[in-house]
């Protein structure tokens, strides 16, 4: 992200501070939340490999599409910044959210849904559908 800063890419993919949210259960425990796509979909990185993760909105659902960010938007720009083509013809593996939760920022937890996704703006926060709000902890713990 510091070679990037925030803001948006082609009207497809967007980097902001609200969507920065450590993940700390499933297959990517520990990785990061770092942009959102114009379908709502996230994108998450590896703090140890720097690899570049899909995490669909529509289900709970995931992909590798890149062994770094730059390597991910080398490729981005290369298929003409056709974002959602492109995840759409991804090989998906289940993701395991049962106990899912952000470590920080929004606490959420995740549930699948076959609800179609329609497409907004890039400014607008937004849950997944298959997402509900769990009360915020205090930074004290209590609460």
């Amino acid at each position: 992200m510091t070679a990037t800063g925030y803001g948006d890419i082609a009207d497809v993919l967007s980097f902001r501070a609200a969507w920065m949210h450590v993940i700390d259960r499933g297959e990517l425990a520990g990785h990061v939340i770092f942009a959102q796509d114009d379908s709502g979909n996230h994108y998450a990185c590896s703090a140890s490999d720097e690899q570049i993760y899909f995490v669909s909105r529509r289900s709970p659902e995931y992909a590798l599409v890149g062994t770094s960010l730059g390597d991910f938007l080398v490729e981005l720009e290369h298929r003409r910044f056709d974002l959602e083509g492109w995840t759409n013809e991804l090989e998906l593996k289940p993701y395991h959210w049962e106990q899912a939760s952000f470590r920080y920022g929004p606490v959420a937890a995740f549930h699948a849904t076959n609800r179609k996704v329609e497409k907004q703006p890039l400014n607008e926060v937004r849950e997944s559908p298959w997402q509900r709000q769990l009360p915020q902890r205090r930074p004290d713990g209590a609460g």
